[in-house]
């Protein structure tokens, strides 16, 4: 659980700052943000347009 929680949480923070994501983390952040809701995909679906970052499900 630690480990899904710090890859969450970098994938977070180059989200933030407009970096690339790990692969392993691109997943794990996909899956958070459909967990937190609709207003979490809103703004991964405005963060994946604006990087042109493509996530595998």
């Amino acid at each position: 659980m630690a480990r899904i929680a710090m890859a969450h949480g970098d994938g977070l923070t180059a989200m933030e700052e407009g970096l690339e994501l790990d692969p392993r983390h691109q997943a794990i952040v996909y899956s958070s943000m459909v967990l937190a809701g609709m207003d979490g995909m809103q703004q991964l679906a405005l963060w994946l347009m604006e990087s042109e970052v493509t996530v595998g499900v």
